[in-house]
């Protein structure tokens, strides 16, 4: 085959130019074939992704706007029972609830008992960071068996004073539905928080708070009463980064050689203290984490499990490897 140019000369085309070019521009097609498909396929799938997100997102909303509207309506039958002058009276009056009148559900929780839903209450702290505000507050820590806990009050008890504050508590959800049992009567963690109106706050040490009480519209029946612990530190200097883990279960295990790796690493990456909760751990394990409380990087504080779970050290042993969640 030849192919003429304008110049006149005829020359032959190579045979195998053409098939290389023809293959090269045959892969070129099959590329840009798969490449759109890829492109396509993409596309669909962060479409579908985007899709359930909002789906996910609607349904969340709902359901945060429906327990919303649940505790409203349950607030607002509440507060007409409780705005009564004369009940708020009584209130204010009321006598410091008796230790031996408390009711302990174990060594470390106490229980209180609402119209719909029991409370299982751990530690109460005093809170007066800048964030939360110019008026401070009282952090309870709390299992309750409700998803959506409906509304109650805080008597607040101050030193070298019987006249209690009364305010209402809010609630904070610290777990996530999508981690599992996020159900009714399966225990939830809270965070009650009851305000010190800012009118009532004094910072003298003699008008501190010193326990709190929750309670639902009949403060004449008190069955708890939370010591409130005020870790504030002495010199008035605040640490900046601190972790905190969750119930050590190591009975029959020992992991102290490990343990002080992970102590060394997070001192070297900044943390100046370690919140360690207790079940129940090896000798070496305890004598590791004492070592450290005497050079204070740690703080180790014992623990139970609330409710009707179980905590003889064998059955809690196995019913935590089997129940994570419940951890």
């Amino acid at each position: 085959m030849t192919v003429d140019f304008p110049f006149g000369e005829k020359i032959k085309s190579n045979p195998v130019r053409k098939s290389l070019g023809s293959f090269l521009f045959r892969s070129f097609l099959k590329i840009l074939f798969i490449t759109v498909w890829i492109y396509l396929i993409f596309q669909f799938a962060l479409h579908m992704r985007l899709r359930q997100e909002n789906i996910e997102k609607k349904i969340d909303n709902s359901l945060i706007y429906d327990a919303t509207r649940i505790i409203e309506k349950k607030e607002i039958s509440n507060k007409s029972k409780f705005e009564n002058k004369d009940e708020k009276k009584k209130c204010s009056k009321i006598t410091h609830p008796k230790d031996l009148d408390l009711d302990h559900n174990n060594i470390y929780w106490q229980r209180f008992i609402s119209s719909n839903g029991t409370y299982y209450l751990y530690h109460a702290f005093y809170d007066n960071r800048i964030v939360v505000g110019s008026s401070p507050l009282i952090r309870i820590l709390s299992m309750i068996d409700r998803i959506s806990p409906i509304p109650i009050y805080c008597l607040i008890w101050l030193n070298n004073t019987s006249n209690p504050i009364i305010t209402s508590a809010t609630y904070q959800y610290i777990w996530h539905p999508k981690w599992g049992n996020y159900r009714d009567e399966i225990l939830q963690p809270f965070l009650i928080s009851c305000p010190i109106p800012k009118e009532k706050y004094a910072t003298r040490k003699e008008r501190l708070p010193r326990s709190v009480t929750l309670f639902e519209t009949n403060c004449t029946k008190l069955g708890n009463n939370l010591p409130i612990r005020n870790n504030r530190p002495l010199n008035g200097k605040k640490q900046s980064f601190a972790v905190c883990v969750k119930g050590l279960d190591f009975r029959s295990k020992d992991i102290s050689v490990k343990l002080i790796e992970w102590i060394e690493l997070l001192s070297l990456l900044g943390a100046e203290k370690i919140f360690f909760y207790e079940f129940d751990i090896h000798p070496n394990i305890s004598q590791v984490l004492e070592y450290y409380q005497q050079q204070d990087k740690v703080h180790v504080e014992k623990l139970t499990l609330p409710s009707s779970q179980p905590n003889s050290p064998e059955i809690r042993e196995k019913y935590l490897k089997e129940k994570m969640l419940n951890r």
